[in-house]
């Protein structure tokens, strides 16, 4: 009985970390697409209002580098995590929250670049 439910149980934990992983892969090409559609704003930099090229070009990388780190990090720990028989379902979810964080990261850099504020409505 006991055996039972503890295989359940690491069913349940496998089949939450692949969910969560693959969301966590979507939510990183979309938080990465978009992130890259940000430096379409560059366009408002001339000559009066110069843009600080390495900061629009410092916002590109933050996002993308920060969600292949993530996803190469959540298997090396979610298989460690399995192997020692430990809940594995928070690893993605702290991924998932990393690309958000890094993809607000790079709104604000990009926004600093150019000199706009990105909380203008």
């Amino acid at each position: 009985m006991m055996m039972e439910k503890s295989r359940s149980r690491a069913g349940l934990d496998r089949i939450s970390f692949v969910v969560l992983f693959i969301f966590m892969i979507l939510v990183s090409i979309v938080l990465t697409a978009a992130a890259l559609l940000n430096n379409l704003n560059v366009g408002v930099c001339t000559a009066s209002m110069p843009c600080q090229a390495y900061l629009t070009g410092l916002s590109d990388l933050v996002t993308p580098v920060v969600a292949l780190v993530t996803f190469v990090g959540v298997l090396m720990v979610g298989r460690r995590s399995r192997e020692n028989q430990k809940p594995t379902w928070w690893v993605p979810t702290v991924g998932i929250f990393a690309v958000i964080l890094a993809f607000y990261l790079s709104t604000l850099l990009n926004a600093a670049g150019v000199n706009v504020s990105p909380f203008r409505t």
